[in-house]
């Protein structure tokens, strides 16, 4: 009886399941091995390229474009506000102002902030609203370092920052302060 059967082969359903398990197998070779595409976010337009950011991402873009607004007002360098603002942002027309200002008078600006809490409000596909409490100073100094101002206090401020996917790069479009109140300089 066994000589009977290995004379046979395979019977035609054996045959069929080998068969079914090495396509199968094929289409899962294929399908984990062809790249993926950006997938679009739910309402953009088809082919748009997904630009969200992840929560931490969005945090750290924040503090590069506050460390690039400091940098243009302590080197009095507007050059560097397209790289912080979007161009439609009411905040451009203020800096480049502000900037201005301080180059007329040869002084600089320096910020310095102390961050308090920082939490992501909104986080979409093209825009990402932060709000941020801080301690915030603000100094003038001439161009060789000497201050001009003695302030005597700082102001603990609550803002809500509003970035947008803007020109290949998240920037910001919008800063609302929601609160402001004076406090001594180490925070008290």
């Amino acid at each position: 009886m066994q000589a009977e059967e290995s004379n046979r082969g395979l019977s035609p359903i054996r045959a069929f399941l080998i068969l079914l398990g090495v396509l199968a197998a094929v289409t899962a070779v294929v399908l984990l091995t062809r790249p993926t595409e950006s997938v679009p976010a739910p309402g953009s337009p088809a082919g748009a390229v997904d630009h969200s950011l992840t929560n931490a991402e969005a945090l750290a873009r924040l503090s590069d474009l506050q460390r690039l607004e400091r940098q243009a007002f302590a080197e009095t360098d507007a050059s560097l506000l397209s790289q912080v603002y979007t161009s439609t942002s009411p905040l451009l027309k203020d800096a480049r102002n502000g900037l201005k200002k301080l180059q007329k008078d040869n002084v600089a600006a320096v910020f310095e902030r102390k961050q308090e809490e920082l939490v992501v409000l909104v986080n979409e596909s093209s825009v990402v609203r932060v709000r941020e409490t801080s301690i915030f100073d603000i100094r003038f100094v001439s161009r060789d370092g000497s201050p001009v101002d003695q302030r005597g206090s700082a102001d603990l401020q609550t803002t809500e920052w509003v970035l947008r996917f803007a020109g290949g790069q998240w920037l910001i479009d919008d800063a609302i302060l929601r609160s402001s109140k004076p406090v001594s300089k180490d925070g008290q």
